[in-house]
């Protein structure tokens, strides 16, 4: 009888811990969205050079960056979706968030 209460409460508790790794995957993508749409309406067209100053800082900080923030958190989500974007062939095809600029700026002066 012990056994088998232990088995239910075992499988009570694994169900929680499914739906708070379902609210967290929700709440991740949620946050995706909302960072796409604010970029794309608010984003800044720069130019090659700047584009490539950003990008190249972003690559050697993005280490340092991701261990410091976890996974899910606003400030990753925030990195790692302007880093994607930062990839594209064509800097005009990218737009860039002022606030990340300010960002990718702030860890350029405490890297050097």
């Amino acid at each position: 009888m012990q056994v088998l209460a232990c088995i239910d409460l075992t499988r009570k508790r694994l169900s929680r811990f499914h739906s708070k790794a379902r609210l967290g995957t929700q709440h991740t993508r949620r946050m995706e969205r909302r960072l796409k749409s604010a970029i794309e309406s608010r984003g800044i067209e720069v130019d090659d050079a700047l584009h490539k100053d950003l990008c190249e800082i972003m690559e050697e900080s993005s280490p340092g960056v991701k261990d410091q923030h976890p996974p899910g958190s606003f400030p990753r989500i925030f990195w790692e979706q302007q880093e994607r974007a930062g990839r594209l062939r064509n800097s005009k095809s990218m737009r860039w968030e002022a606030a990340m600029i300010r960002f990718v700026r702030s860890v350029a002066m405490f890297t050097c």
